[in-house]
């Protein structure tokens, strides 16, 4: 066991090599994961519901904004985050602070009017 006043080192985590591994999945397996995350209530293998547990797929929805003030939407129920549905919002503007909004991670997969753009440095 380590002890309390050991440090972390990341570069020693993401230098760690981990075995190639591959997976299939089938049609029943995708019905599972999608049941487990909620989607498909009513039918496990509904083609309108199986899209939203898709990797590349994406759902736009419609928020309002309406004060003045930090906006840092994420979603923050971690089990969900686990499963692929981390939400994040963000809102271009000229202005670049941490006070106002955190980096967007680097693997966040962009879409609609976001596609193609990266984030800006802090």
């Amino acid at each position: 066991m380590a002890s309390s006043d050991s440090e972390f080192n990341p570069d020693l985590l993401l230098a760690h090599k981990l075995p190639e591994t591959r997976s299939t999945y089938n049609e029943r397996d995708v019905a599972i994961y999608a049941l487990g995350v909620g989607a498909c209530g009513q039918d496990a293998v509904d083609s309108d519901e199986l899209k939203f547990v898709y990797p590349s797929s994406w759902t736009a929805i419609y928020i309002a904004l309406d004060n003045v003030g930090m906006w840092n939407l994420r979603s923050e129920f971690w089990a969900r985050q686990y499963l692929g549905q981390q939400f994040y919002l963000r809102v271009y503007t000229t202005s670049t602070s941490l006070r106002d909004e955190y980096p967007i991670p680097k693997n966040a997969l962009l879409c609609g009017r976001a596609s193609g753009r990266r984030t800006r440095p802090l």
